[in-house]
């Protein structure tokens, strides 16, 4: 939310997922980058450690977050309570989108043979995504880590479905 990607992205989907798994949580800094405290990049880091039983809130879930000394500061009895340092302009319609910045819409991937999921624009019968993470190793085979995942990108009624 800092900086308005994830801090994994890859060229492709599964690219990203090999980056959550192999990468650190990069921080850019130069021109254009928010500064970002010490405090907040250690709070990331927490929240990001690929081993579950080590990673923040993992023994005691919400509670380990609060008592972390990013958020020393923060009266959490009184925050339902206090202004937000943000608030969204409210649109005439209801459904507009002035508060949110223009992003590429990613595909839909098909769970299944025959299951009526597709990617999107493209025709019925195209399954799954190649792993082509930039990855593999010369003459090494490589497991691929997302073979049994699939995703589905859902729409609601009232979506565009032609965006």
């Amino acid at each position: 939310m800092l900086y308005g990607t994830t801090p994994f992205k890859g060229k492709n989907r599964n690219a990203t997922f090999a980056n959550i798994l192999r990468d650190e949580v990069p921080f850019p800094e130069g021109s254009g980058a928010p500064s970002v405290s010490n405090l907040c990049k250690s709070l990331i880091r927490k929240l990001l450690i690929k081993d579950e039983q080590r990673r923040l809130g993992s023994r005691a879930g919400a509670s380990d977050v609060k008592t972390h000394p990013f958020f020393r500061t923060t009266s959490w009895a009184l925050l339902r309570h206090s202004k937000p340092p943000m608030v969204p302009h409210q649109g005439r319609t209801g459904i507009d989108t002035i508060n949110f910045r223009n992003v590429k819409e990613s595909g839909s991937v098909d769970i299944g043979a025959g299951s009526g999921l597709r990617l999107k624009n493209q025709p019925f019968g195209a399954v799954g995504v190649p792993l082509d993470s930039g990855l593999a190793t010369p003459g090494a085979e490589i497991a691929d880590p997302f073979e049994e995942f699939n995703s589905v990108t859902l729409h609601h009624d009232g979506d565009d479905h032609n965006s």
